[in-house]
């Protein structure tokens, strides 16, 4: 599948070991890709087992990118789409990775294009045979790479030179993944480039403009790249192939596509799609579904003419002249000064791209507001650090203009809560919330994202009436808007409402019948009152919803687990780490292999759900988990007591906030005792009220602290109070071992 773009290189494949696993491929010819970056080898090879051809993708890295560049290529093991070139193995060693692919016979798009440029030359081809074969190939990459976003994965590096027309004239992915080793403001240009400054200025047309801006790589960027593609494979050429280095790179940037040079031929439908993917503005441009909604209208109308007339032609041209004629004046400007620079390249400018783009890109208050909360509203569905980096970047944006935008302040409050959640619960971050949150009401005490930031306020000091008060507040104010709903959602919980939370989720679910973080949370209700049947419907809906929804595989997991259907739940857990290693995985994975008594892999599970990679460090209930599962292990006794000692250092944090919160007390009971101060646990007990434990998790947690402390009779007592309530007891905590074996558990547990 290598033709003349990927430089042979057969002098140095002898000198290529491969790992003891893969001794049955025999390496025919080492190439060199211009679009790989120097850490990528791409080897063809000889499957002499199987008698395929394959091609084997050699990763250099780091030892800290390991972990990284593995879970990134399982995902995309995962894919499911043809387009995708299959992987047929992964093989870890030391500092490479190696990938062994299907090997396709065909062309490169590239390629592709100026093959039918030339028959289009000769008019061999139709204008609509032409149309289709675009419509067709949009249609597959994009229902491709929208599985490919359910995974969280992007490409980054889109081109025609990165795709392949395979024999039967399908459109494959040549190169996909593995980017998790580039610094994010690489823009997929990797260095040396053997094409010089032609290689950067071609790689530059497939840049959306936000890319610019030190951006990660992201699924409307790749849309963006998608549109520049069918461009390409429209008019057999890129849209400003006549300018080059920074002109081009203000083009890119100031420009609308609106402005780009149409054929006179090319159909009303398609030419809207190509305008739609290519929009500078995040969200005016289509995502895949919308894409594969247009294309497959477009093939079910293909049977009738949908060109343009003369005169809708003439009135869309005079149109476009009308609304742009100032803005080329500027760009002609533009140009003339970058062009001017005393021969500065685009390269050479690169470190200097984001100042470009800032002069370049007209300023908008309301526009950047909006992107910042599409940004937070995504980040709702699916907690990923790129959203919540987009919305931060918007909303200062604004502030670094407006100082005192209300609706900014208030934003950036919510952000800062979002990061103490889900770092290593650094106070910095909850003392630029509570800053925020307080000028955010100074300045408009009215408006919906101030009362949503204030609500979260008060749930944080645990004034929960207070809390809820503002909550329905916001939701009054903007109905439409899920930050407020979710952020009752949350206080309704806290408060142990649960019943009231599930009809809220209900009634949360006709207005965002999308949503799913109302969804996994019911289900958690559900979860807690053990059943376990509708717990399980619910998050497979909520799965079918969003498939990398990062709660709802935990949950699922526990639900099995509960119903002892243990390697049912291992899948969950598995696939879930596939799509991304949360804590709650490897917390669940912890529970899994702890009550299997396998207490070394617990306790490494565990430690991965308190690292400050993948999981949350400032969690004392994480490090609660830790240290017990240390506990049980053999020959870690310093390490068994430096996690208690974390997690009582991260849970007085907690009591100074609420002292009297009983959940937090019996919690600090439990990691005294470990610590051997026996009498500060049995004191703790007497004063907390044990009436507000009356949920499982509280009476769960009572049982074990009263069984360390030798009282079985009230250990009894609260495992049959959660068998009274309907919910199956979870005895298989290794605290209860002994109690398991008591007669009068036994006899009690049988008869009640």
């Amino acid at each position: 599948m290598i033709d003349q773009k990927l430089q042979h290189e057969t002098a140095n494949a002898s000198s290529i070991e491969l790992p003891a696993e893969l001794s049955h491929l025999e390496i025919r010819q080492s190439f060199q890709c211009q679009q790989l970056d120097s850490n990528v080898k791409l080897l063809e090879a000889r499957d002499n087992l199987l008698q395929r051809d394959v091609l084997v993708k050699i990763v250099q890295h780091t030892q800290d990118q390991a972990e990284a560049l593995v879970d990134e290529a399982r995902r995309v093991a995962a894919l499911k789409h043809f387009s995708f070139l299959k992987i047929h193995s992964l093989v870890q060693q030391e500092h490479q990775l190696c990938i062994v692919m299907e090997s396709v016979k065909g062309q490169l798009l590239v390629d592709w294009i100026k093959e039918r440029a030339t028959k289009e030359s000769t008019q061999e081809r139709s204008e609509g045979s032409k149309e289709r074969q675009i419509v067709r190939h949009l249609l597959d990459l994009a229902q491709a790479f929208e599985e490919a976003r359910q995974l969280g994965l992007v490409h980054g590096n889109l081109g025609s030179d990165q795709l392949w027309v395979d024999q039967a004239g399908r459109i494959r992915i040549l190169n996909f993944g593995l980017q998790a080793h580039r610094d994010q403001s690489d823009f997929g240009l990797a260095q040396p480039m053997q094409g010089g400054a032609q290689e950067l200025d071609r790689r530059i047309h497939y840049l959306a403009p936000e890319r610019f801006s030190d951006t990660r790589p992201t699924s409307a960027g790749d849309v963006f790249a998608l549109g520049v593609i069918a461009y390409e494979m429209l008019t057999g050429g890129l849209p400003y192939a006549e300018i080059h280095g920074l002109a081009l790179l203000a083009a890119q940037v100031q420009c609308r596509s609106e402005q780009w040079t149409w054929p006179e031929t090319v159909s009303l439908a398609l030419r809207n799609l190509i305008l739609h993917m290519t929009q500078r503005e995040l969200d005016a441009r289509a995502n895949y579904a919308a894409i594969v909604q247009a294309c497959e209208t477009i093939r079910a109308d293909d049977s009738g003419s949908s060109s343009l007339s003369s005169s809708q032609l003439d009135a869309l041209q005079a149109q476009f002249e009308a609304t742009a004629k100032a803005k080329r004046r500027r760009q002609y400007a533009v140009f003339a000064l970058l062009l001017a620079l005393s021969g500065i390249g685009a390269w050479q400018a690169k470190p200097y791209w984001p100042q470009i783009v800032k002069a370049l890109t007209p300023y908008s208050e309301s526009r950047e507001l909006e992107l910042g909360m599409g940004f937070l509203e995504q980040y709702a569905q699916l907690p990923s650090p790129a959203y919540l980096d987009g919305a931060s970047q918007h909303f200062t944006t604004v502030l670094a203009r407006s100082p005192e935008n209300a609706e900014a302040v208030a934003a950036m409050a919510y952000v800062y809560f979002q990061r103490y959640q889900s770092s290593q619960r650094d106070e910095i971050w909850m003392q630029k919330a509570k800053a925020s949150t307080q000028q955010a009401l100074i300045l408009n005490p009215k408006l919906a994202m101030s009362q949503v930031a204030n609500a979260r306020l008060l749930q944080w000091q645990h004034e929960l009436q207070a809390a809820l008060t503002a909550a329905d507040l916001s939701i009054q104010l903007a109905p439409k808007r899920i930050l407020g709903w979710h952020t009752k959602m949350s206080i309704l919980l806290e408060m142990g409402k649960q019943d009231d939370a599930i009809q809220f989720a209900q009634e949360g679910e006709k207005h965002f019948p999308n949503d799913r973080y109302m969804l996994d949370l019911s289900a958690g209700i559900l979860l807690a009152r053990g059943k376990f049947a509708e717990v399980e419907l619910a998050l497979k809906k909520s799965l079918a919803r969003q498939p990398e929804g990062r709660l709802a595989y935990p949950l699922l997991a526990v639900a099995l687990m509960r119903q002892g259907r243990d390697s049912e739940a291992m899948q969950y857990v598995q696939r879930g780490l596939e799509v991304y290693p949360s804590p709650n995985l490897y917390g669940t994975l912890g529970d899994i292999r702890l009550y299997q008594g396998n207490y070394e892999d617990a306790a490494d599970a565990y430690e991965k759900a308190v690292s400050t990679k993948n999981g949350v460090a400032g969690s004392y209930l994480r490090w609660l988990s830790y240290a017990e599962a240390l506990y049980w292990t053999e020959d870690r006794d310093v390490e068994t007591r430096e996690a208690f000692e974390k997690a009582r250092n991260l849970l007085e944090i907690r009591l100074r906030r609420s002292p009297d919160d009983a959940f937090l007390l019996v919690n600090m009971g439990h990691i005294l005792y470990r610590l051997g101060d026996r009498n500060a646990a049995l004191d703790i007990l007497g004063r907390l009220k044990k009436q507000d434990l009356m949920n499982e998790s509280g009476l769960l947690k009572l049982a074990q602290v009263y069984e360390l402390l030798g009282k079985r009779d009230s250990t009894i007592e609260y495992l049959m109070t959660i068998k009274k309530m309907g919910i199956p007891i979870d005895d298989r905590h290794p605290i209860f071992e002994d109690v398991r074996r008591d007669p009068k558990y036994q006899a009690r547990a049988k008869v009640e």
